[in-house]
């Protein structure tokens, strides 16, 4: 049944989308409350993150911490107690079981609420505006009936719901439910995020030292209380240095120490950091045995030398990405271990004397690398498809592109982030083109003219605007593009360049199904001003509407 109700009823279904169908059908197939939620969780676990988040976060732990739909987005979900306000509370003494947990978020069908069923539909999903005032008391009876009812599940239903939380959304269920409360001490992901906070201070220094000993003492004190003895994911995101060394060694110790799988350190600054006082990683923490369990290490103002990372390469035999951000002593690299090599993910940033990398990894899938000059030599890398590189600081990309030459026949997608756009060979196999980089009000869009006749097969072309290009106006000859059919434009703002890239595409692109207008700006994404409206934004959002004029009705048209 639970794959019945995975097949039938998740795919291409929004949670609303969801819900609705669940009791659409009450009448032909019954389907408990507990085998909808284990088959969500069995079936879409890391693979729909944002169908879990909308059915347990948004449906069960909204309605347990009254965080409410409308500010999230999502319809309201009222419970109708006209007539069966005693039946709700005698619902809410019946044990524990997998058929008395049937309907019963939604419905409670007993003897006593069948009749009222009939005359009122006790559930009606619908918008705020159309929803009936309900009575204080009942509605406050209601919400209490309703967070015993979500207390009933079983442990490792809650533990999973517990996982998909941000650790400051965990706090809140646990201070209202006293359940959840020893669940928290259990969940195997620690993700100790202050990012938020850094962009509240932000642009002041002195105000993230402020919080700083407040950000140490909440992540010490999580770990006290702590007793799982095995844990996936172990994450500490805030702007950190060496004169937390002490205390980082104490949680990178307790990390390992649990087996831990996933492991980031992102001790990002929102000011310009002194690499001089960025935390060290030593042989002294890579020693340890433990970090045989690593599959995923992501280190960012993290110094770390090429010895510490090629132990890691050698000693973690199911290390599959890595990542290095801002590393100070990292001067070159070589990517290689023991058989089976499963890295699949590799990117380096940022490390501004590193020259040099050597690349011998069967399962590579991914490379990306932002920076300076270096010398790339790829020994062995079949599987190699996608590959980012960004070079604001060279005089000739074309260097690292040569150096590359060899694979751009297998390549499917290449992400390019150049000063100045280099000419590449054929590619045949690539299926999406991003280019960064691109031009301000000034400069003209169609030097991408060549990079399309270059890619026979491409399907998708991404433009992600914002930084200036040549001022150089190419001469084009217009050929017809016989496979691309998606192409997204991101800071768009509605200048003529804009507009005449369009009317280019429109021209070539034969084949077009989708055109995506994205009017955020590369450098806002993540961050709390990335969906923030402004009159520029608002402007181009009406250029964007006249595009409907020139527009063919064959194509789909997205506008962010």
């Amino acid at each position: 049944m639970l794959e019945k109700v995975h097949s039938d009823t998740l795919q291409g279904r929004t949670p609303y989308g969801f819900m609705s169908y669940i009791y659409s059908r009450k009448g032909e197939e019954k389907f408990s409350k507990l085998q909808i939620l284990e088959s969500i969780i069995a079936k879409c676990e890391y693979k729909r993150q944002d169908f879990i988040h909308g059915v347990f976060f948004q449906f069960a732990v909204a309605a347990i911490c009254d965080m409410g739909f409308s500010n999230s987005g999502f319809p309201s979900i009222t419970i109708f107690t006209n007539s069966s306000a005693s039946s709700i509370k005698e619902a809410s003494r019946v044990p524990n079981s997998t058929g008395n947990l049937e309907g019963s978020y939604y419905q409670f069908r007993n003897l006593k609420t069948r009749k009222a069923e009939k005359l009122n539909k006790m559930v009606r999903i619908s918008s705020t505006q159309e929803l009936d005032v309900v009575d204080d008391d009942k509605n406050r009876e209601r919400e209490s009936t309703f967070k015993d009812r979500i207390g009933l599940l079983p442990d490792h239903i809650l533990i999973t719901i517990l996982v998909h939380l941000t650790l400051k959304e965990r706090a809140r269920v646990s201070a209202v439910c006293k359940r959840w409360r020893p669940l928290f001490a259990y969940t195997s992901s620690l993700n100790f995020d202050g990012l938020e906070v850094l962009f509240q201070c932000f642009p002041s220094h002195k105000l993230v030292l402020e919080k700083r000993p407040c950000f140490i003492d909440w992540v010490s004190q999580i770990l006290k209380l702590h007793k799982a003895t095995i844990i996936d994911e172990f994450m500490i995101r805030f702007d950190l240095d060496k004169t937390s060394a002490n205390e980082i060694d104490n949680w990178l110790h307790f990390a390992l120490s649990r087996r831990v799988q996933r492991l980031e350190f992102n001790f990002d600054s929102k000011v310009i950091p002194e690499v001089s006082r960025c935390y060290t990683l030593s042989m002294a923490h890579a020693g340890s045995s433990c970090i045989k369990s690593l599959t995923s290490v992501s280190l960012t103002n993290v110094d770390v030398t090429a010895e510490v990372l090629e132990h890691f390469l050698s000693n973690c035999p199911n290390l599959e990405r890595l990542l290095v951000n801002r590393s100070v002593s990292l001067l070159s690299l070589k990517v290689a271990g023991p058989s089976p090599f499963r890295l699949k993910h590799l990117e380096i940033q940022y490390c501004q004397d590193f020259g040099q990398l050597e690349i011998c990894a069967p399962n590579l899938v991914y490379f990306g690398y932002l920076g300076r000059k270096m010398r790339l030599h790829i020994v062995h890398a079949p599987s190699l498809i996608h590959v980012y590189l960004s070079y604001y600081c060279l005089d000739s990309p074309t260097f690292v592109l040569l150096q590359l030459l060899s694979f751009f026949s297998q390549l499917q997608i290449l992400h390019l982030d150049f000063s100045t756009m280099p000419n590449i060979p054929e590619l045949t196999n690539l299926k999406h083109l991003v280019i960064g980089g691109c031009a301000d009000s000034h400069d003209s869009l169609l030097w991408i003219d060549p990079l399309l006749k270059a890619c026979p097969s491409l399907q998708k072309l991404s433009l992600r605007k914002g930084f200036r290009l040549t001022k150089e106006k190419p001469t084009i000859i217009k050929t017809p593009h016989q496979s691309l059919k998606i192409v997204e434009i991101m800071g768009f703002v509605g200048y003529t360049i804009d507009f005449q890239f369009l009317y280019y595409i429109f021209e070539t692109a034969i084949v077009l199904e989708k055109l995506i207008i994205d009017r955020r700006k590369p450098y806002s994404l993540g961050t709390p001003w990335e969906f923030e409206e402004d009159k520029e934004k608002q402007d181009a959002l009406q250029r964007a509407l006249q595009l409907k004029r020139i527009i063919p009705a064959s194509v789909e048209v997205v506008i962010i």
